[in-house]
């Protein structure tokens, strides 16, 4: 196992700055007027990313692998965590302000500490974590870790965000304890052994508005299960629990039994820094602000490094190979070479060849050496995996007489890739990487061989809404199909949005609601199904599913559809079935009379979010509109395409 990791980690460390090719950007960090900035709508100069080190990375897998031997799920659960922390993304605009990524409001700060939650000795029932209360204690940092110490009542809240959210400093990393005499023992989660006392977690109802919780049953399985089998005896009992916005698994908090309330020591006031940082894909240093709503501004705080060319980099790591050859390689030595095979592939690394990768969101360049061959019986291959930092190179992981033929091969295919990173490109499923050399990768560090697509060909868009095609071929190519000005006046997208309106009222005040729905774009079952059996065609697959649903549904009774459409036969019946539905779902009168209300007013115009090339147009509410649809009045999109928000 171990040698077939040197594979994963080695494609990790190429690949991983193969993929994650980002959005180099040339515009300067300028602020407008205030005036240009009302009449101009505001655009992205280049995105943020947690800074990327493969040295860290290969230590950390190393301590994955040694967790694994004694704790699986213990590994697993770091790495996912690791995982979740390095893959943030927040996109930056010309008017110092920033935008989420795709994910939204993330938790951005760089520290994060275990929690330990402590409850008095004794203790059985419900307890509850508040997360998030405005105007209750930050969580306590003591020795380096939060203590969270439960009391009699059960419920303890906290002004500190929940973990993995915009502002956390708490690590979803956490252990339970009982405390008696100021000695603690470890209270087991999931507890699975019969009458075994431990945690389990309950569902994560809050009664408290605004505020995250967390809840936990203290007591056996066992135990558990009794309490929910009385609050919810019968099928009647629980549609009546769940009915009311609560879950048979709800269990108030509080100990059952009496027990004595803990004295919390005195900590200092865990909080978040008011300035975290990142780095842009070509490694930049960034600063920037996050408020409990997730906005806040950014400036660049240096440079991007230079990356040398390769020439220069393959000198620099022969170089370092040379003394490196009678040193102590260090911890990479530990992965799967013995001293003195290591040092002997070292020697053979002398005369290369070497694929060097640019990092992404980070200054490191990252180089690789392979080499095969044969122990006797079979063949087997030996790898190194180096990186370039601002100390110089640094052997980072090792791998010996390895029997992975496909892993060799496929590394032998890669080229060596130090260009620039050109942006951000993306579709609904996914984002990837954009270089300067015109080829791309997936966003995502977990992929390290040549991904397959089922497509040859497909688009999107980069992160200002600028349309891209992607080809999938050996060189993974992308292109730009168009590109509109980075800065667009207001006044632009308003004369846009009115003709637009001016065609949609003139379309249903003549009762072309087939018209409006092609023009609108809006989503229904009964037109797209229409539109896509006129597109595709009678046979189509696509049809023939069609044709199949509705045969199902009408029990293989198509004369009486056919008898109810008029149709001339059952395809035809279901046709008419779609169209009719399509023109039922659009209430003509209302909806015309909303459209030449919201022509005669003037809209606020929001710039487009990543990734997408539409405007969003937020009209006034008007009086006795529900306060609980805030997009009721919106109209979003660009050009002659503008889409009614569907309502609440």
């Amino acid at each position: 196992m171990a040698r077939s990791c040197f594979w994963h980690f080695s494609y990790l460390f190429l690949f991983c700055s193969l993929l994650f090719c980002g959005l180099a950007f040339c515009q300067a960090n300028s602020q407008p007027s205030s005036q240009a900035a009302a009449a101009e709508t505001t655009y992205f100069i280049d995105v943020v990313g947690p800074e990327y080190d493969p040295e860290e990375e290969a230590a950390a897998a190393r301590a994955a692998q040694k967790i694994a031997a004694t704790n699986f799920l213990q590994a697993t659960l770091s790495q996912s965590l690791r995982n979740d922390w390095h893959s943030w993304r927040l996109y930056l605009r010309n008017d110092g302000t920033w935008a989420p990524g795709r994910m939204g409001k993330r938790d951005y700060g760089l520290t994060h500490y275990p929690v330990e939650y402590v409850l008095p000795f004794g203790y059985r029932g419900g307890f509850r974590v508040v997360w998030g209360v405005p105007g209750a204690p930050p969580l306590q940092l003591v020795d380096g870790k939060l203590e969270v110490y439960i009391p009699a009542s059960g419920v303890y809240q906290t002004s500190s965000p929940l973990p993995l959210t915009n502002g956390a400093v708490a690590s979803p990393e956490h252990q339970f304890y009982f405390e008696d005499q100021g000695k603690r023992t470890v209270i087991p989660h999931e507890p699975l052994r019969l009458n075994e006392i431990g945690v389990i977690m309950q569902p994560d109802h809050c009664p408290e508005k605004q505020a995250a919780c967390d809840n936990y049953w203290l007591g056996s399985p066992q135990e558990a299960e009794a309490l929910k089998r009385a609050k919810c005896p019968t099928r009647e009992a629980m549609a009546q629990v769940y009915n009311s916005g609560h879950s048979c698994d709800d269990v108030e908090p509080g100990s059952t039994q009496p027990v004595a309330e803990l004295i919390p020591p005195k900590g200092t006031p865990a909080l978040m820094v008011a300035e975290l940082r990142g780095r842009t894909l070509n490694g930049r240093p960034v600063v920037f602000s996050s408020d409990a709503s997730g906005a806040g501004w950014w400036r660049y705080d240096g440079p991007e490094p230079d990356v040398p060319d390769e020439p220069t980099l393959a000198r620099e790591l022969k170089a370092y190979l040379r003394v490196l050859s009678s040193q102590d390689p260090g911890p990479a030595a530990q992965d799967t070479c013995s001293h003195e095979r290591l040092k002997t592939v070292v020697r053979a690394a002398l005369d290369g060849p070497y694929r060097f990768s640019r990092t992404p969101f980070g200054v490191n360049v990252v180089a690789a050496f392979i080499r095969s061959g044969n122990d006797g019986s079979r063949a087997v291959y030996d790898g190194l995996t180096f990186t370039r930092g601002p100390k110089g190179w640094k052997l980072i992981h090792s791998n010996c007489g390895s029997g992975d033929s496909r892993s060799y091969e496929s590394l032998l295919k890669l080229k060596t890739v130090i260009a620039p990173f050109a942006g951000l490109g993306g579709n609904d499923a996914q984002r990837f990487i954009l270089r300067t050399d015109g080829t791309w990768w997936p966003d995502d560090p977990r992929v390290f061989e040549q991904p397959e697509y089922s497509e040859r060909s497909f688009t999107g868009y980069d992160i200002n809404g600028n349309d891209l095609l992607f080809v999938v071929d050996g060189r993974f190519s992308w292109s730009r199909v168009s590109e509109r000005p980075l800065t667009i006046h207001t006044a632009t997208v308003l004369a846009e949005l009115n003709r637009t309106l001016d065609k949609y009222i003139e379309l249903l005040s003549s009762g072309n609601v087939e018209g409006f729905l092609d023009e609108t774009g809006q989503e229904s079952f009964y037109y797209g199904s229409y539109k896509k059996i006129l597109e595709l065609g009678d046979n189509s697959q696509e049809a023939s599913a069609i044709y199949d649903y509705f045969r199902q549904g009408t029990k293989e009774d198509e004369a009486e559809l056919i008898r109810i459409t008029g149709g001339s036969d059952f395809k035809d019946a279901v046709k008419r079935f779609l169209h009719d539905g399509a023109n039922r779902e659009v209430d003509v009168p209302s909806l015309l009379l909303k459209l030449q209300r919201l022509r005669q007013e003037t809209p606020r115009i929001s710039s487009p979010e990543p990734f997408s090339p539409d405007f969003e147009a937020v009209y006034a509410p008007q009086p006795g509109e529900a306060d609980g649809c805030p997009n009721a009045n919106t109209i979003t999109g660009h050009g002659s395409k503008w889409k009614l928000n569907p309502g609440c």
